[in-house]
């Protein structure tokens, strides 16, 4: 990163913090990726990538979620989804419906989230975004338990545990089994 800021290599910078920001924020680690996440907006903005904008807001949202700090994290949500929508990005659309729905299971407004993890997993579906949709489908299993269709829940969360380990995403299986563990 040092050499990229060096040779005033902005967008790369903005991205390497970005990818990290968010690399800590899936490992538990909230703090240190809003630090990365808050130096990848600065310098988005600064060098007019709006683009990458979405993206940017959906992690800082799930790093605010991550923290406790549903306000913040919806905040940040809304904004990432109005400008996805702006832009046309079904992509992200579909992942921050889904942060969109995780937030209101926080809240404990299941119904809210319920549509809204459903309208980012028909999205998903749609563009064939196999991971992306099996990290909905995942949510969508949390959800019924807390909606108490354990049944449902276990069908759900099998599904895209075979989806992660197809896929090799080794960290999304054991997450998953971990959740099932815990719940």
């Amino acid at each position: 990163m040092k050499i990229a800021q060096e040779l005033n290599l902005g967008f790369g910078v903005a991205l390497l913090h970005n990818n990290l920001g968010y690399t800590y924020v899936r490992q538990g680690d909230s703090e240190e990726g809003l630090n990365h996440l808050r130096e990848s907006l600065e310098v988005f903005q600064r060098i007019g990538a709006e683009g990458n904008l979405p993206e940017t807001y959906r992690y800082l949202a799930e790093a605010y979620l991550g923290r406790g700090d549903t306000a913040e994290a919806l905040a940040w949500a809304e904004k990432s989804l109005e400008s996805a929508l702006a832009a046309e990005m079904k992509m992200e659309e579909g992942c921050t419906r889904r942060v969109l729905g995780n937030l209101y299971h926080a809240q404990s407004r299941l119904k809210d989230a319920e549509a809204e993890l459903e309208q980012s997993l028909c999205i998903l579906e749609e563009l064939e975004s196999p991971y992306e949709a099996a990290r909905t489908t995942l949510a969508l299993a949390l959800l019924r338990t807390a909606q108490g269709d354990k049944t449902e829940s276990g069908r759900l969360r099998q599904q895209a545990i075979a989806i992660f380990e197809r896929l090799g995403a080794d960290l999304d299986v054991a997450q998953a089994w971990n959740l099932q563990d815990g719940s």
